[in-house]
């Protein structure tokens, strides 16, 4: 995640902060529908994957196809570091059911760039071979330089205004001066997100609880959480974020999008099953549980 690492987890408060005001006032609003949770992995391959999410041996080509048997979402960063070719989107595409959703990141020569107004035909471009995930293509994320800060605001409303909507997209922000709290451009940046539909990246990581800011402006929320290797405050702070997404559930979400990151890859496979577990106990819209391999075990193509 780029946060930074701390050798030590055991000083660290992982209690969640309280919602924002507007919170409550946002969701309220919204009519009421059956909430849709998703909840996946950062990543698609690891070695660590072979005999328990994927059988020995697996062809790369159809890890997709057995990936999204087990979840239904994907944080999708291949796309981080170029834009794909059509016929490459249209395998994404044809390798997954309907009721899957990809988590692409915008192209680091979109969200990287020194000047967001130069980058409207990479962006164009890039929408262009990205919307052929049809109904599989869930929110984008555009995770913005450790360094991009609030004196670049108004760079960032122009790109975001001009943003088509109906491409759904969420921010990350780095920049530890966006979070201070005299910062007046990020009451500014709230409510020109809520105006023009655009979501928030939540995230969770040790080393910088300022940017868990809990902050809404959409009806949905995208939330990459970072383990510590099966600390056993990586299942606390699961079962935290469980009870906090059901009470904004019960306040008018429509869904939410929750990734599991461990330095440790493998570990994100014992994460999510807890979770999809912790979930399933006290919530009526269920998660499929990943249904993992034995590790050791004969496997089949499932």
């Amino acid at each position: 995640m780029d946060f930074g690492a701390l050798p030590n987890v055991d000083g660290v408060d992982f209690t969640l902060p309280p919602d924002p005001a507007g919170n409550a006032s946002l969701l309220q609003g919204q009519p009421q529908q059956l909430l849709a949770p998703y909840l996946g992995l950062p990543i698609l391959a690891d070695s660590g994957y072979q005999g328990r999410l994927y059988p020995k041996g697996v062809k790369p080509r159809d890890q997709l196809r057995l990936y999204s048997q087990r979840f239904n979402t994907l944080e999708f960063n291949t796309t981080h570091y170029g834009i794909p070719k059509p016929e490459t989107v249209d395998h994404w595409r044809e390798s997954v059911p309907d009721t899957f959703r990809f988590c692409p990141k915008v192209p680091q020569v979109i969200s990287h760039t020194h000047n967001l107004a130069t980058s409207h035909t990479d962006r164009d471009r890039f929408l262009q071979v990205i919307t052929r995930l049809g109904p599989t293509l869930g929110p984008l994320f555009i995770q913005f330089p450790p360094h991009f800060g609030p004196d670049r605001l108004s760079e960032l409303l122009a790109f975001l205004e001009e943003w088509p909507q109906e491409v759904a997209l969420t921010v990350e922000l780095r920049d530890p001066d966006w979070f201070l709290p005299e910062a007046e451009a990020w009451a500014t940046l709230m409510a020109a997100l809520v105006d023009w539909k655009i979501g928030l990246v939540i995230t969770d990581v040790a080393a910088r609880r300022d940017v868990l800011h809990m902050a809404l402006s959409t009806p949905y929320t995208l939330v990459r959480f970072n383990g510590y290797g099966l600390h056993p405050s990586d299942y606390e702070r699961t079962q935290a974020w469980v009870m906090r997404l059901n009470s904004w559930a019960q306040q008018g979400m429509h869904s939410f999008y929750f990734f599991q990151h461990q330095h440790h890859p493998p570990n994100s496979l014992d994460m999510v099953t807890y979770m999809a577990r912790e979930w399933n106990a006290g919530h009526p819209s269920q998660l499929t549980e990943p249904r993992l391999q034995n590790p050791g075990a004969q496997q089949s193509l499932f």
